[in-house]
C-alpha cells in the first residue's frame, strides 16, 4: 500500500519541502499577514502546526524562493525584496527548566547572533535582545523580523505545579518583551505564538499594539486542516485505508470527521478544522485511536476538575474575554481547557458569548476517561475495562451483571475521600462512566415531567435508568413509572428495560436495584 510521506513531528519548513513530505499549502493565509500590520499574536493548542507556520514565515522573509515552488505564494511576492534578518526563538526548546529562563534566553540570543557573525557585548538578557535587534538592522540595513514560538511555555509548564515559578517566569518574559515597543523603528514584522493569552500584568501589558488573530475568521484555518484540504490532499490515502478497514469511502470519511474534526477558532463558529497531528498519525497507522490526547494529558486540569466534581464539560458557556484571557492569580480552568484545545467553540450565543464543548470523539473519550480515572483512583486500563464490560453487558441484555460492574466502579475510592464527598462521587462517576459507554446514550434527558437520569440505546434493548442516593430502588422505579419516562420510546422496536438503582454510603456503591421489562 503506497502512501504519501507524512511530516509527523517535522516542524521545519525546509526539512518538509526538501524531504518530499506532503505539505498542506497555507501560504495564501500568510500573504495578508506579511503585507498587513506589523505585530501579531496567534494562540493554538499544542501540536496544531504553530511551529511549522513560524518556520514557513522565516523562510519567506529570508527569501528562500526555491522552497515555495508550486505553492500559492510562489509568484505573489517580489522575492528580491525578501532577504530580511530573522530572530527566531522557540521557548519549547530552550531548556528553561534545566538552566533557568534568563540563562536560556541569553544562550538563545547569543546563538542567533553567532549565526549572523555578530558578537553581543551586553550580559543582561533584555539588553542583549535589544542589542541583537539593533545590530542586525545596522549590519544588513534591513528591518528585523522577530518570530517567537510557544512564548508561554515557561509559564504553562509550571501550572498546577509551582505557581510562584510560573509568576517569576512571567515577570521575566514581561521584561523581555518590553524591548519590542522601543525597538519599533528597527522591526519589519513580529509574530508571537503560544497556547494561552495571559491577562493582568502579563506580557501583553508591554505588547499592547499586538493584533490578536486567534479567533479571527480570516485566520481560523491558518493552522489545522479543513474538510476540503483533507479530501484534496489525502483522498487517495483515505480510500486505501477505507478498503483496509472494510469501510466504504463515505463511511470512512464520516468516521474520520467524528473522531478528529470539530476544532473551531472563529467567532462565527465556522469553519471547523482537524488537528493535523491526529490526522497524520491516523493516515500513517491506518486506524482510529486517540493520537493527539495521548501525546500529553492535562494532569493538573484533571486534578482541578476532580476536586470540583466538574464532569459535565460538553455544553458550557464562555465569554470572549473569558476565552482570550488567562489570569494566574485566579485560574479559570474552563478558560484553560478552551485555550489548550480540550473545549472549542460550538455556537455563538450573543455578540460576546459562546457555547463551547468537546471538539470531537478523540478528545471527548480521552477527557472522560482521565476524569473517571481521577475519581476512581484506579490505573487507567482497569477503569477502561470496567466501562467496556458494562457496554458489552448492556448490548447482551445482562442487566444484573451491569449493576455488579457499576458497583465495582466505587470499590477502590479512598475511604476517607469517599465518606467526605460520597454523594458527589455517585453523580460524577455514574455520569462520566455512562458518557463513556460509546452506545447511543443520553444523560439527564429532558422530559415533560422531569429529567431522566440516563437513556441507553443498544441494537436490541433500550434502558431507562433512574439513580437515587440514600433513598430506595423502589422510589427510583416509582419515579420512572409515575412520570412515564419510557413513553417516548414505546415504538422504537426494542425491548425496553426500566432500571432503578439506589446508592448508599454504607454499601460503598449499589445498595439495591430493580429491573422491569415492558
Amino acid at each position: 500500500m503506497t502512501m504519501q510521506k507524512y511530516p509527523i513531528g517535522i516542524q521545519t519548513f525546509s526539512d518538509l519541502r526538501e524531504g518530499g513530505f506532503v505539505y498542506v499549502d497555507k501560504t495564501e493565509y500568510i500573504m495578508p499577514l506579511i503585507e498587513g500590520s506589523k505585530y501579531y499574536f496567534l494562540s493554538r493548542p499544542r501540536r496544531f502546526g504553530k511551529s511549522l507556520l513560524l518556520s514557513t514565515l522565516s523562510d519567506i522573509f529570508k527569501g528562500h524562493k526555491h522552497l515555495f515552488k508550486g505553492l500559492w505564494i510562489e509568484d505573489k511576492i517580489n522575492w528580491d525584496e525578501y532577504n530580511f534578518p530573522v530572530i527566531h526563538l522557540s521557548f519549547a526548546s530552550m531548556a528553561h527548566r534545566e538552566i533557568g529562563l534568563e540563562v536560556g534566553l541569553k544562550q538563545a540570543l547569543d546563538l542567533i547572533a553567532n549565526q549572523y557573525d555578530i558578537t553581543l557585548l551586553t550580559s543582561d538578557y533584555t539588553l542583549k535582545f535589544k542589542e541583537l535587534i539593533h545590530s542586525l538592522q545596522k549590519k544588513y540595513q534591513k528591518s528585523v523580523v522577530i518570530l517567537i514560538d510557544e512564548y508561554d511555555t515557561p509559564v504553562v509548564d509550571y501550572l498546577g505545579e509551582n505557581l510562584d515559578k510560573a509568576k517569576e517566569n512571567q515577570a521575566i518574559l514581561r521584561a523581555f518583551y518590553s524591548i519590542i515597543k522601543d525597538s519599533d523603528p528597527y522591526i519589519r514584522f513580529f509574530f508571537l505564538t503560544g497556547i494561552s493569552r495571559f491577562a493582568k500584568m502579563s506580557v501583553f501589558s508591554t505588547l499592547n499594539n499586538v493584533n490578536d488573530i486567534s479567533i479571527d475568521e480570516d485566520y481560523a484555518t491558518i493552522c489545522g486542516y479543513t474538510q476540503e484540504e483533507l479530501l484534496s490532499y489525502f483522498s487517495s490515502d483515505i480510500n486505501k485505508i477505507a478498503t483496509k478497514l472494510n469501510l466504504n469511502e463515505t463511511d470512512c470519511i464520516d468516521k474520520i470527521t467524528k473522531w478528529y474534526n470539530g476544532f473551531c477558532f472563529s467567532r462565527t463558529s465556522e469553519p471547523k478544522v482537524y488537528n493535523p497531528y491526529s490526522i497524520l498519525l491516523f493516515l500513517q497507522k491506518k486506524d482510529f485511536s486517540n493520537y493527539w490526547f495521548g501525546s500529553g494529558s492535562p494532569a493538573f486540569l484533571i486534578k482541578i476538575l476532580n476536586q470540583n466534581f466538574d464532569y459535565d464539560l460538553d455544553d458550557t458557556t464562555l465569554s470572549e474575554i473569558g476565552m482570550e484571557n488567562f489570569n494566574l492569580d485566579s485560574i479559570n480552568y474552563r478558560t484553560v481547557l478552551f485555550q489548550t484545545g480540550y473545549l472549542t467553540i460550538k455556537e455563538r450565543i450573543e455578540s460576546n458569548r459562546y457555547r463551547v464543548g468537546y471538539p470531537n470523539l478523540e478528545v471527548k473519550e480521552s477527557m472522560l476517561t482521565y476524569i473517571l480515572d481521577g475519581y476512581l483512583d484506579k490505573p487507567r486500563i482497569e477503569s477502561t475495562f470496567l466501562v467496556d464490560d458494562i457496554r458489552h453487558l448492556l448490548i447482551d441484555g445482562k442487566t444484573e451483571e451491569v449493576i455488579q460492574n457499576i458497583h465495582q466502579l466505587f470499590s477502590k475510592i479512598p475511604n476517607e475521600l469517599f465518606r467526605q464527598h460520597y454523594e458527589n462521587f455517585y453523580h460524577a462517576i455514574i455520569f462520566t462512566a455512562f458518557k463513556l459507554l460509546g452506545c447511543n446514550i443520553q444523560c439527564e434527558v429532558s422530559h415533560a415531567k422531569g429529567r431522566i437520569d440516563a437513556v441507553v440505546h443498544t441494537p436490541q434493548y433500550l434502558y431507562v435508568f433512574e439513580f437515587k442516593v440514600d433513598a430506595s430502588a423502589q422510589e427510583a422505579m416509582k419515579q420512572i413509572k409515575k412520570n412515564n419516562y419510557a413513553t417516548p420510546y414505546l415504538n422504537v422496536g426494542k425491548k425496553i428495560r426500566l432500571v432503578g438503582i439506589n446508592f448508599t454510603e454504607e454499601a460503598r456503591g449499589v445498595q439495591e436495584f430493580i429491573v422491569e421489562e415492558l
